[in-house]
């Protein structure tokens, strides 16, 4: 796997609090990141992964359907990877 093709643990951790909150604001808060730091991070999973995660809009982020499903499934991962470490 190319290093562009990575996905970093960080952006993942980024986009579950995002889902899990409903707004950049308060997962930043949860972070202790900016809301920028974390638009930054998820535009880079999405293009990594070359799909839209979420649908912004000025009051929410929302889960867009491809989203949904990786949250559930990144979440998993990462809770697997925790218990191996």
């Amino acid at each position: 796997m190319t290093q562009k093709n990575r996905i970093d643990f960080a952006d993942l951790k980024v986009f579950l609090s995002i889902v899990r909150w409903g707004s950049f604001k308060s997962a930043a808060k949860e972070l202790g990141l900016t809301p920028s730091a974390l638009s930054h991070a998820i535009r880079r999973l999405e293009d990594r992964l070359g799909a839209k995660l979420l649908n912004r809009t000025s009051s929410s982020r929302i889960a867009h359907f491809f989203g949904a499903g990786f949250s559930g499934a990144s979440g998993r991962w990462l809770q697997q990877d925790r218990r191996r470490a």
